[in-house]
């Protein structure tokens, strides 16, 4: 099964043409993004009004996933990545939410590497590679 959370840095290489970040989401069975990451996208200070356009699109199309103290799974899992790992909240939030679904983050940043064999990872070259 091909499900894929999205992290912030996917998103703003998906948007500027990452051809192999483009091919997951041609083959995935569901695609995810937290509240977390659309926050930090649509915080970025160099973003059009067309490409804020082209992104609510974008997000309409799959899951927003949202941070919930209903979702004890997700909390527990959170906060066990925190005091283990030491992860900034936003960070320990998009792993707990990767793992409490069944997806692989699509990420380029290094730190979550060392969170496995719990989170599975799919790393991108940054700068449209395929």
């Amino acid at each position: 099964m091909n499900r894929y959370l999205l992290d912030t840095n996917a998103l703003i290489a998906f948007f500027q043409g990452n051809h192999r970040i483009s091919r997951m989401i041609q083959q995935a069975t569901w695609i995810g993004v937290s509240i977390i990451s659309v926050i930090e996208f649509l915080s970025y200070e160099k973003l059009t009004d067309q490409n804020k356009q082209i992104f609510h699109e974008f997000i309409a199309g799959i899951d927003c996933l949202n941070v919930e103290a209903s979702n004890q799974p997700m909390i527990q899992e959170c906060i066990r990545l925190r005091q283990q790992y030491g992860l900034k909240l936003p960070d320990a939030l998009i792993a707990a939410l990767a793992i409490t679904t069944g997806a692989d983050l699509v990420t380029a940043d290094a730190k979550f590497n060392r969170l496995s064999p719990g989170l599975r990872i799919q790393n991108f070259q940054v700068g449209g590679q395929p």
